[in-house]
């Protein structure tokens, strides 16, 4: 595939997510979105279990084939690829969620998904070639922030109450950053080739 559309699954791997994460809601009628984890809705034994792993390994492909267009859109861009790197955490954590269900022990695997939050960190730090990635940096920043207030599962006194919510608000964070990278990198590669063709046609 080409770099463009590899980017698109920016786009594709949020959306695949929050329709899994909301039909599977909605067919386990005393699931709360507010107090309860995602990986409930395929805890073992449930009704929705066969089809919450499906739609996470869906994800976990989609996500991979995302990471592959960013890591060539950073070569061709000439940033760092570092971010690239660190999404890779993402496609095996959600691979392992969807292989283990919740609470076998390997479910743990999923913690891996908090490598994510560091994502938009390192490119708010490394992609300072130009002024072009300065509105991806500040909103990457941002993200970050919004991100990591999925740490908030592990202070009692908020767990306790909202855990869902808490949980959600750092999906909404890396679902928001893909979709914004997604669609700024494929704007950034069009300025490019259209600036190449302009030289290519100004050297004939």
């Amino acid at each position: 595939m080409r770099t463009k559309h590899l980017l698109y699954f920016g786009f594709i791997t949020p959306v695949i997510f929050w329709l899994n994460t909301l039909i599977c809601g909605y067919l386990l009628k005393d699931y709360s979105h507010l107090t309860n984890y995602v990986s409930e809705l395929g805890a073992v034994g449930t009704k929705t279990q066969t089809l919450f792993s499906i739609g996470v390994a869906l994800c976990a492909v989609s996500n991979t084939f995302f990471l592959i267009g960013l890591y060539k859109a950073c070569k061709e861009l000439g940033v760092s690829v570092i971010p690239a790197y660190i999404l890779v955490s993402f496609s095996i954590s959600m691979f392992g969620v969807a292989l283990f269900s919740y609470p076998l022990i390997w479910h743990a695997i999923g913690n891996m998904s908090i490598f994510l939050n560091f994502a938009p960190l390192a490119v708010f730090f490394l992609w300072k070639r130009n002024n072009d990635f300065q509105h991806i940096r500040v909103f990457s920043l941002v993200m970050f922030v919004i991100m990591v207030l999925h740490f908030g599962v592990h202070i009692p006194r908020l767990n306790n109450h909202y855990p869902g919510l808490i949980q959600r608000l750092g999906h909404i964070g890396w679902s928001t950053w893909f979709i914004y990278l997604s669609f700024n990198l494929n704007k950034l590669l069009g300025i490019k080739k259209k600036a190449g063709q302009a030289s290519y046609t100004i050297a004939s």
